[in-house]
């Protein structure tokens, strides 16, 4: 199983730039950041496809944390496990 947590590039980026801890994106302008999480985006969006033609049955669980709060995707992730949050 792959957890996949993304957001609008403008949130991540904002939150990149406020943290602490070193990050490319951090000295890159908008545009080149932009591009390099689209890059990204597109690179695991092909590695994924190539693991579900495996036939393995990965199984891929997306979450927008801009619409998500963490408690929902909590709630998500136990009701595709069959689990119960307590």
């Amino acid at each position: 199983m792959v957890i996949w947590v993304d957001a609008s590039d403008a949130i991540l980026l904002k939150r990149v730039r406020t943290r602490e801890i070193w990050h490319g994106n951090k000295v890159r302008s908008d545009p080149e950041a932009c591009e390099f999480l689209a890059r990204w985006r597109v690179s695991l969006e092909q590695v994924l496809s190539a693991l579900e033609a495996k036939g393995k049955g990965l199984k891929v669980l997306r979450f927008d944390t801009a619409r998500e709060s963490l408690d929902e995707i909590v709630e998500r992730f136990f009701g595709v496990l069959n689990l119960k949050n307590s």
